[in-house]
């Protein structure tokens, strides 16, 4: 309603499918009686309901990637690396693959994308502040709800006036309550992005958001996710969805880009997806994958086929 600037309709009907009366929404209400107007009833005439009908039964062909040249296309992937999101981009669609990563159409960030960005980096300073620190001690919570402070700020161009502070108020109320419910593991390694690596001939490229060193032998990689926990997006492939979840395909992704680095001793036991934004119990849940050989094998034959 506040994007309109000449004039604004509002809409609704006065049956459901089943011919009974439906009562309008209550904003409607309260906006007649604040201004005056009086709803004024509408009938669509029978040609124009016809032509909506043909429209909506009419099959639409499917997009397709226009042809092109080899060595163009070539010229256009030269030094490409496939990441995960490269990945699940194709897996989810290969026409949105070709406008992104071929001809590389722009892209806006989201708020909520922005926002989960400040929540990394706060995460990140906290943990390069504990350890530059000669004790290994972290810094107050104080000083972690102010490097998100800090980077919302950087950011305030990507937000509308109301949704930069409502999503400055999450963060600054959500931020304490995650630090002191988690575990803080100190030996760890932040933002790891390997170079030069590839699997079966694959170059492979990413960032992992935090490796946590359990042992001499064995590592855990930590994910952090702001926004919804849906169960869906960390399940393994079935019948039904061959492909598995998102989050499966990315921890997994993670664990091969980790171990096919050439300087890598240790192994990923497990990946974890850790939640910023708690759940309605107030709980900052984490969600695990223990690996099995089934996993790899799996997201490394979605590798192949896509890099193919």
């Amino acid at each position: 309603m506040t994007r309109a600037k000449e004039r604004l309709h509002i809409s609704y009907s006065e049956e459901n499918l089943q011919g009974k009366p439906q009562r309008r929404a209550i904003f409607v209400d309260e906006l007649l009686e604040s201004t005056g107007l009086a709803a004024q009833p509408k009938a669509a005439l029978p040609e124009a309901l016809l032509e909506a009908e043909t429209l909506r039964l009419t099959e639409l062909e499917a997009p397709t990637i226009p042809a092109q040249e080899k060595a163009l296309v070539d010229s256009l992937l030269e030094g490409f690396q496939l990441s995960v999101s490269a990945l699940n981009r194709y897996l989810r669609c290969p026409l949105s693959f070709y406008y992104d990563q071929v001809l590389r159409a722009p892209e806006l960030m989201s708020e909520a994308a922005h926002y989960g960005t400040a929540m990394h980096y706060a995460l990140q300073r906290l943990f390069e502040r504990m350890k530059g620190a000669k004790n290994q001690a972290f810094p107050p919570e104080e000083a972690l709800v102010r490097f998100f402070e800090q980077e919302m700020e950087r950011r305030r161009a990507h937000f509308s006036r109301q949704e930069h502070e409502r999503r400055l108020e999450m963060g600054r109320h959500n931020l304490p309550d995650y630090y002191r419910q988690h575990h803080r593991h100190k030996d760890v390694m932040l933002e790891y992005r390997p170079r030069l690596v590839e699997m079966d001939g694959v170059p492979l490229t990413g960032s992992i958001d935090k490796l946590e060193f359990i042992n001499a032998t064995t590592a855990r990689i930590v994910d952090y996710k702001s926004g919804g926990h849906g169960d869906h997006k960390l399940r393994r492939p079935t019948p039904a969805n061959p492909l598995g979840g998102t989050y499966w395909r990315q921890l997994v992704f993670y664990k091969i880009l980790f171990e096919s680095h050439p300087a890598t001793t240790r192994r990923a036991h497990s990946g974890v997806i850790s939640y910023l934004d708690p759940d309605p119990r107030g709980k900052f849940v984490e969600k695990e994958l223990v690996y099995t050989a089934e996993d790899v094998q799996a997201v490394k034959e979605m590798i192949r086929d896509t890099y193919a």
